[in-house]
């Protein structure tokens, strides 16, 4: 999976990096902040557009070690 990073989307200060929605179908998930991020290169990599119809610059991409207690059973 390939993480990116956008300028911020509201005002709101409040971090949430211990909370995470995935999607295995998505082709990228996308961070208001690189704090997390393993080896993050910083840059120009384009936008990316909202459902909403708004803009946002992708700043950076990296990767990003996430531990979960996830459990599949029956799979």
């Amino acid at each position: 999976m390939i993480f990116v990073f956008m300028e911020q989307i509201s005002d709101s200060t409040e971090s949430c990096v211990d909370s995470w929605v995935m999607d295995s179908g998505a082709s990228f998930h996308a961070m208001v902040s690189g704090e997390t991020m393993l080896n993050l290169k910083k840059g120009d990599f384009g936008k990316v557009r909202l459902a909403n119809d708004e803009l946002l610059e992708v700043t950076g991409m990296g990767y990003v070690d996430l531990v979960t207690s996830l459990e599949l059973h029956g799979t």
